[in-house]
């Protein structure tokens, strides 16, 4: 309701250039303080929040001649804010942790410990439903390998610092007749946390997995860590058999490929 009270007044409000003006400018000048002070800042980021400014200024010259037509103000905010969101994205350590928590709330209640075990009671046909498998019995470097159509963005490892306790790992199909079910194992039960750790990878399809560290992980960790991740992985016989993961099916298969990524700290 708020929002579509703020869209209306953009549209047909008597002051609607300068509530356009206070929603573009006043966070964009936070952000952007917050960018030129975090020492994290990277090229891109700073390229990002000057092109922001760079589309503000050439709108504001735009408003001299169009600011009386309707709908104008709404366009320049909704415009704008895409183009903040964008600059936002490529400075992702700047964001305050307010705005951060509101954008990720929800996705953080998916956050598992890989070792909790399966709650049979949740429902099945769940898309963010997360099967968890217990790694102890089984060490992470005797799985089977066998033709492994699984490849991850990074590679072969990660790492975590107490700048950095999250990271995102790209993972991606590349097999172009074959389907996979997936689970994700790691040898470092006590400490390590990711969502999603199973599904199923249809041929040629991507998906993100995000993994973090427990509070005060990376400072109580050894420099040199045999920590390991592993996504253990299985060709499915029929693409229409299977549209969801399958625990009893994932175990029974006794040939499991496997991609390892190392985990560092630092």
């Amino acid at each position: 309701m708020t929002l579509l009270t703020v869209a209306l007044y953009l549209i047909n409000g008597e002051h609607a250039r300068v509530v356009s003006i206070a929603l573009t400018s006043v966070p964009a000048a936070i952000f952007s303080y917050r960018v030129l002070s975090c020492h994290e800042t990277k090229l891109e980021g700073y390229n990002s929040i000057l092109s922001y400014w760079t589309v503000y200024g050439l709108l504001a010259l735009i408003d001299q001649f169009v600011e009386t037509s309707h709908g104008y103000q709404l366009g320049k905010t909704v415009f704008l804010s895409t183009v903040l969101a964008y600059a936002a994205r490529h400075n992702d350590a700047a964001i305050p942790e307010a705005w951060k928590n509101m954008k990720t709330s929800g996705d953080k209640i998916m956050l598992n410990t890989i070792h909790s075990s399966f709650d049979s009671t949740r429902p099945r046909d769940e898309e963010s439903l997360e099967y968890l498998f217990d790694f102890s019995n089984e060490n992470v470097n005797t799985a089977h390998s066998f033709s492994d159509c699984i490849v991850t963005d990074p590679a072969h490892h990660v790492t975590f610092s107490e700048h950095q306790q999250e990271v995102e790992i790209r993972m991606t199909n590349v097999s172009q007749q074959r389907h996979v079910m997936f689970a994700l194992k790691t040898n470092a039960d006590t400490h390590l946390i990711a969502a999603p750790t199973s599904g199923i990878l249809l041929s040629g399809q991507s998906m993100t997995i995000r993994v973090g560290v427990a509070d005060d992980t990376v400072s109580n960790t050894a420099r040199i860590s045999i920590d390991k991740l592993a996504i253990d992985h299985v060709e499915l016989p029929r693409s229409d058999e299977f549209s969801v993961f399958s625990p009893d099916f994932f175990k029974a298969q006794a040939k499991r490929s496997r991609h390892a990524i190392r985990v560092y700290y630092e």
